[in-house]
């Protein structure tokens, strides 16, 4: 089963309150999340399986046929694609990992997905956020496992325009957006 994944009720009218042409807070689709673990000959065979020359480095994503590949530690990484191909990416991955050299997970309602938009993003991220999120550093294709305001988060760029895309623990979702509602009021004052 699969958590609600959009931002509603009390935060509703705060999230429309708090946007502006500089910064958009919005829900994001759910997602398909398979964690997976990989080691000795399970990681050509998972690259092979994923279409991918190789697996992406820490902190780096790749796209696939099956989805943006995560990566988040050295044998460790995160599959986000289509929620409605969810099983079949499952199966295909296992079937790739085997029994021995790793493992995959359906971890598709433990992170909550939220979209940051807008030319004041990084600001508002740099907020709450101790991540250094300067475009010379932090560019599209990247991602990090961080904290923003002490609760963890996964962050990623896919593209220079944006969004960020935030993956948050559904009970820490009112928190997280707490936070980055406070941080656009704040950008947005400094702004006028």
């Amino acid at each position: 089963m699969t958590a609600d994944l959009s931002v509603r009720g009390p935060f509703e009218a705060r999230l429309a309150a708090a946007s502006w042409a500089g910064a958009t807070l919005r829900g994001g689709e759910p997602r398909s999340q398979i964690g997976l673990r990989a080691r000795g000959p399970a990681v050509s065979r998972l690259a092979v399986r994923l279409e991918a020359p190789s697996l992406p480095a820490v902190n780096r994503v790749r796209e696939t046929p099956l989805g943006d590949l995560f990566g988040l530690g050295p044998d460790e990484f995160l599959l986000v694609g289509a929620l409605s191909s969810r099983a079949t990416s499952l199966r295909t991955l296992e079937e790739a990992l085997g029994r021995e050299d790793g493992a995959a997970v359906d971890l598709s309602s433990a992170r909550q997905v939220l979209e940051l938009s807008g030319e004041s993003a990084r600001d508002v991220l740099a907020s709450c956020c101790p991540l250094d999120l300067h475009a010379s550093v932090f560019a599209p294709g990247h991602c990090a496992q961080t904290v923003l305001a002490k609760a963890p988060i996964l962050i990623t760029l896919r593209s220079g325009n944006g969004p960020f895309e935030l993956y948050v623990r559904p009970s820490l979702a009112a928190y997280v957006v707490s936070w980055l509602v406070d941080g656009m009021e704040g950008v947005r004052a400094e702004a006028v």
